[in-house]
């Protein structure tokens, strides 16, 4: 499930691996962040969960998207399904240079948590946050993990160790930025509840619009640990959530800013995400059994008759014992 702003629901790259999503979004009655102004779907909650934004288009393309077709990009999953969740909407700066951005309430990111796992997600990727920590968004991810779903955040871009939300929360996969040198990324947030790091600098992946573009941010690093996360349950189902969190950790390709810095660490955590080691480690092993040795039948030997015994013969007397025989003497015989 990506839990954003929607997905582009006829995008070349992503419509055949859509399952229907939803829109939660309902800021009626809501102003808008300074300086900004709502646009497009803001008000009531729908089956159509449009992206308006680009984000969560790009963060879905980058999970799982149309792959080795010759056109756009690939996903890091080619076949899994993406299930699109619409928790924030499109407000744009009224002046120049009219940026255009997400923004949602807890209560919108709660439900979207909510309705993603009672509609069969396995796994979350929620490339959003703040700093406020919310009883509602708490709740809704303490449920998604107690229903055995794996959950993955980005730890956000301002390059402070201060908590934020989802990230930081129980259960959750708390993933920072780095760069094509394996060096944290500049703006990529860290501290101790970090996990995991991936790519999250000038990321090409799928847009609003049926296009294609390059964003930086945890938000593009996050979906490639959702993805190498369904890869390891793709091959093999029987894991549990804890079990897909330990095998991204121990499988991830140690990083440290200094040779004595410790692993995991409060900038990389584990290390970078390793989606060969993770889904080898996830393979079902061959269970080693003794070969069963058959011992050969003896021919048993027939049962040899019983001999007679053997006579006792009574014991004979002693002999007796004769008087010596005298020596005779004979005269001589005269010459």
């Amino acid at each position: 499930a990506v839990v954003d702003t929607g997905v582009d629901l006829d995008h070349p790259e992503l419509a055949p691996l859509l399952l229907p999503g939803q829109d939660l979004v309902d800021l009626a009655g809501s102003s808008p962040p300074p300086g900004t102004r709502f646009e497009g779907d803001w008000m009531g909650r729908d089956a159509e969960p449009q992206d308006e934004v680009g984000h969560g288009t790009h963060v879905a393309g980058t999970i799982a998207c149309v792959t080795n077709n010759a056109f756009g990009v690939a996903g890091v999953t080619w076949h899994c399904s993406i299930l699109p969740v619409k928790v924030l909407t499109r407000v744009v700066q009224i002046a120049p240079p009219n940026r255009v951005s997400g923004v949602g309430s807890a209560a919108d990111i709660a439900a979207g948590i909510r309705w993603a796992v009672d509609h069969g997600a396995h796994v979350l990727n929620m490339s959003l946050g703040g700093y406020g920590d919310t009883f509602v968004e708490r709740d809704a991810v303490a449920y998604a993990v107690s229903k055995g779903v794996t959950v993955v955040a980005a730890m956000g871009n301002d390059n402070t160790n201060q908590p934020s939300y989802p990230a930081s929360y129980p259960g959750v996969i708390a993933v920072g930025a780095v760069d094509q040198s394996n060096h944290r990324a500049v703006f990529s947030n860290f501290g101790p509840h970090i996990s995991v790091v991936a790519p999250g600098v000038d990321i090409y992946s799928t847009v609003w619009n049926d296009g294609f573009d390059t964003k930086s941010g945890t938000s593009m690093a996050s979906p490639h640990v959702a993805g190498v996360a369904a890869l390891t349950l793709s091959a093999n189902p029987a894991l549990s959530a804890d079990e897909i969190r330990n095998i991204l950790k121990e499988t991830a390709v140690p990083l440290r800013d200094d040779p004595a810095d410790p692993v995991p660490n409060d900038r990389y955590g584990a290390g970078l995400v390793d989606a060969a080691a993770a889904v080898h480690r996830a393979l079902p092993q061959p269970v080693q059994t003794q070969p069963t040795v058959t011992r050969p039948t003896m021919t048993t030997l027939p049962t040899l008759p019983t001999l007679p015994t053997r006579p006792t013969f009574q014991t004979l007397p002693t002999r007796p014992t004769f008087p010596t025989r005298p020596t005779l003497t004979l005269p001589t015989r005269p010459t």
